[in-house]
């Protein structure tokens, strides 16, 4: 007998199943996503113009500009960009220079109408052949609109990701701190348990009793918090599995070195035989409640390695909206989360989130199979779990680390980053083993990671272990960023957090992202610093604060701001928010 067909057995099938076809909408005859740089394009503005703007809002004096041309302007004067350097960066066409900029921006000083700025700017790069040259002309040199299809680029086609998932702390916040976390309680669980055993050698019945009915009340109590922290933890687990993947499937190879070469299939291959690095960095320091969000946080990362995580895949953006499970056994908890086996091209770019290749609805990724070897292999690793392999590194940064450190509670962080640093050092001898073996079996095909790369994780290794048993009454930031670098060389996912996920985060992971920057895309090692400034005052994390306390404004006060390390200090201007979220 034959049972039903499942989605597993249809994959090799894909792209000759008919019905599925209808899934797939026509293509949209909506104009194609602009990519970032064209996007700028169209409000480009000239650089004598943008110090005339902030120098004149500095002054207090009233400047008739709209608000995105007036940050852009600050921008531009903060960043100290040239004419010729936008030129070059950007590849403006030949035809539209600077000056044609200064043009616009002068009749926007000059205070024109509405009216008047939507025949000067026209909306559309497309020129009606009704109107007369003379007007075509000038409406074409005062147009910064610059036609994507022109440059011969499809949208983001130069592009590179590097996923991060910020979270607040994994801890049961619901239950307070008093007592510690899970780490703690499990600690004095273990202290009772031996006083226990030593009851009963001694057959004090009255001692047996007491001991007993206060051990099973805080084994009820580690369980019900961590219970709630590792709910958190999964959540988080989830989507950076889904973030990494993606990474690793749609991302841009040709774009700044990349010494993982495995990509779809590829990649799918090395999670099913080495399992998938989840590394958090913890920013949470060990004094007062935060010691005990860091002891919840330990154990509910450390509970993810009974997690596996299975791929189920699906033919359509419709079927993947209920295919995301969790379920038990003796062997732990498995995810099982849809992938979608089709081009993203074959559905609208509306439905996608982002940049085209996840699925808006249900997050799923689409992963192209399009030869049969592909559909074989596919087939084959659908079929197996892929393994979590969790490791948490922490390191205090802020002014109660610094107390901590000075009264001698921070041996909390040394012990974690010690035992976490193990678990790294056998991933990562696992992933080297599996890459020796994969390129000795392909030897044809083109090497699946540079051995060069290898040897330098291997350094950075050694690095992070000095670190940590040097770690003593200091801040050693540098166990932070050798773990992270680590994960991200072997294709681990990236995890940061704090408290709040707002503050200390943030000042994290803009110097993660300028340090990716020097590592991977040619940024002078001595611009580091300007370029985290300029990512902490501009950059997304001020919305993010904004959007939790209701103003831009990370919650650093002037000497909780001189408490942290120095690379880690947010800019002038930007901190002062409502301590009460900090």
């Amino acid at each position: 007998m034959q049972g039903p067909q499942s989605d597993l057995d249809s994959v090799q099938f894909i792209d000759d199943n008919a019905s599925d076809i209808k899934d797939a909408p026509s293509s949209s005859p909506e104009e194609p996503p602009l990519e970032p740089v064209d996007a700028l394009r169209r409000r480009v503005i000239s650089f004598d113009s943008a110090e005339t703007i902030v120098n004149k809002g500095a002054s207090d004096q009233c400047v008739a500009v709209p608000s995105e041309q007036r940050k852009l302007a600050e921008t531009i004067v903060a960043m100290g960009i040239t004419e010729e350097e936008i030129q070059s960066i950007y590849e403006l066409d030949e035809n539209v220079g600077v000056s044609d900029a200064m043009d616009i921006v002068a009749a926007i000083m000059s205070g024109c109408s509405d009216d008047e700025m939507k025949h000067a700017v026209p909306s559309s790069g497309c020129f009606s052949s009704s109107q007369d040259s003379t007007s075509g002309k000038e409406m074409q040199k005062a147009s910064m609109n610059i036609d994507t299809s022109a440059s011969g680029h499809d949208p983001f086609d130069k592009h590179r990701m590097y996923g991060t998932t910020t979270v607040g702390a994994f801890a049961a916040h619901v239950y307070g701190f008093k007592s510690g976390g899970v780490r703690q309680m499990r600690e004095e669980l273990e202290r009772l348990h031996t006083r226990l055993v030593k009851a009963a050698e001694a057959s004090s019945d009255l001692t047996m009793d007491a001991l007993e009915r206060k051990y099973n009340e805080l084994k009820w109590d580690v369980e019900r918090r961590l219970e709630v922290a590792f709910c958190q933890a999964m959540s988080a687990l989830v989507t950076c599995f889904q973030q990494t993947l993606y990474v690793h499937t749609h991302d841009n190879r040709d774009f700044g070195p990349y010494p993982l070469k495995a990509c779809g299939v590829d990649y799918l291959e090395m999670l099913t035989r080495v399992g998938f690095l989840f590394s958090v960095e913890s920013l949470l320091s060990t004094y007062g409640n935060e010691l005990g969000m860091l002891g919840d946080t330990e154990a509910a990362v450390k509970e993810l390695g009974r997690v596996c995580i299975k791929l189920r895949p699906v033919k359509s953006p419709r079927a993947a909206a209920f295919r995301v499970s969790i379920t038990s056994g003796p062997s732990g908890i498995v995810i099982e989360l849809p992938i979608i086996t089709r081009r993203a091209s074959e559905f609208p770019d509306g439905s996608m989130h982002r940049v085209p290749g996840q699925d808006a609805v249900s997050g799923a990724i689409y992963l192209s199979l399009s030869t049969p070897e592909q559909r074989i292999r596919a087939k084959f690793l659908f079929q197996k779990p892929i393994r979590v392999v969790p490791v948490i590194f922490s390191q205090g940064l802020n002014e109660m680390q610094t107390v901590a450190n000075t009264v001698g509670i921070d041996s909390l962080q040394k012990e974690i980053n010690a035992e976490n640093v193990v678990e790294l050092e056998a991933y990562v001898n696992n992933f080297a083993n599996w890459v020796s073996k994969k390129q000795l079996r392909d030897k044809t095909s083109t090497p699946i990671y540079d051995i060069k790369e290898l040897d330098l994780i291997q350094t950075s290794l050694a690095a992070l272990k000095s670190n940590i048993q040097l770690s003593g009454r200091s801040k050693r930031m540098a166990i932070l960023s050798l773990s992270s670098s680590i994960a991200r060389s072997v294709g681990g996912g990236r995890v940061t957090m704090c408290k709040s996920a707002k503050d200390r985060t943030s000042m994290s992971i803009t110097l993660e992202e300028a340090n990716l920057l020097v590592r991977s895309h040619g940024l002078l090692a001595d611009d580091v610093e300007a370029f985290t400034n300029l990512l902490r005052t501009y950059g997304v994390r001020r919305e993010n604060a904004r959007k939790n306390i209701g103003k831009a404004q990370y919650c650093f006060s002037a000497l909780q701001n001189y408490m942290l390390p120095q690379d880690y200090q947010c800019p002038p201007g930007t901190g002062g928010g409502s301590r009460a979220y900090s």
